[in-house]
């Protein structure tokens, strides 16, 4: 079906994420940071990045997450290859965070297609990759 990036962070996340995807006929490469994910890009075309918004170390929010990677695809990789183009999907959990409300509406203003809140139900992500994909084709 779809060859889709997906940076998560979160191992449990990514489980979950990748599995669903999987048993759906996707092939997916699962990244932890933007950096990680950035040179998966460079090397190998996809059909969908779906990016977590907030990357965590140690419990502190690093400079290395989905606002960084949404605005590198969109700014960079568009010099370098067509994958500029593909799909965005910025998903998060802290958008009910005080000083957060707006994490999404930032995401989608550097680049972001369309967004997911978490916590991720199946459904409604095979709902949108399928709709994303769809319109892409």
């Amino acid at each position: 079906m779809a060859n889709v990036l997906l940076m998560e962070d979160d191992a449990l996340q990514s489980a979950h994420v990748v599995g669903i995807l999987e048993e759906n006929g996707h092939d997916v490469v699962s990244c932890s940071n933007a950096t990680d994910a950035l040179n998966a890009a460079s090397t190998e075309r996809f059909d969908l990045i779906i990016t977590d918004i907030i990357v965590q170390v140690g419990g502190r929010s690093q400079p290395d997450g989905g606002i960084s990677l949404i605005g590198k695809v969109r700014r960079l990789m568009g010099r370098e290859c067509t994958q500029s183009n593909v799909p965005i999907i910025a998903v998060t959990g802290t958008y009910k965070n005080p000083g957060m409300r707006d994490i999404l509406t930032t995401a989608r203003a550097i680049g972001a297609t369309d967004e997911l809140k978490k916590p991720i139900k199946e459904a409604e992500l095979l709902d949108l990759v399928t709709s994303l994909l769809d319109r892409k084709r």
